[in-house]
C-alpha cells in the first residue's frame, strides 16, 4: 500500500455542516460556494496523506477526545481524527463562532 494515502471518511454531522456552510453561501454567492467547497476539499484531501498535520484541539479535552485534531481554512475549522487507515472528519464549524458552546449543544443532543 505504499504511496497511497489514508481513506477519508465523513462523519454523518461533518457532512451536515459542510453542506449547510456550501448552502449558506450559495444564497448570495453561487461562485464564491464552489470555491469554498474546492478549499475545503482540497484540505480535506490532503490529510489523507498528512494526517498528523493539524494540531490537537484544545475544546475537545473536557470531553475526554484528545485524539481529535484540526486544520484551519479561514474562516472555518475542520476537526479529524485519525483511526486505523482513515481520517474520519468530525465536524466543520465556524471559527468565528464559540466553538464550546456548539460542542456543548451536539455534546447535550447526543444525550451523551
Amino acid at each position: 500500500m505504499a504511496g497511497r494515502g489514508l481513506e477519508i471518511r465523513w462523519a454523518p454531522v461533518a457532512l451536515s455542516d459542510l453542506l449547510s456552510i456550501i448552502d449558506w453561501i450559495r444564497v448570495d454567492r453561487p461562485e464564491t460556494a464552489e470555491a469554498v467547497r474546492e478549499r475545503l476539499m482540497t484540505a480535506v484531501g490532503r490529510l489523507s496523506r498528512l494526517p498528523l498535520q493539524g494540531r490537537s484541539i484544545p475544546e475537545f479535552r473536557v470531553f475526554g477526545r484528545t485524539g481529535l485534531r484540526e486544520i484551519g481554512v479561514p474562516p472555518w475549522r475542520i476537526f479529524y481524527e485519525v483511526r486505523k487507515g482513515a481520517v474520519v472528519i468530525a465536524a466543520v464549524v465556524d471559527g468565528r463562532r464559540n466553538v464550546e458552546d456548539l460542542l456543548l449543544r451536539r455534546h447535550a443532543r447526543r444525550g451523551n
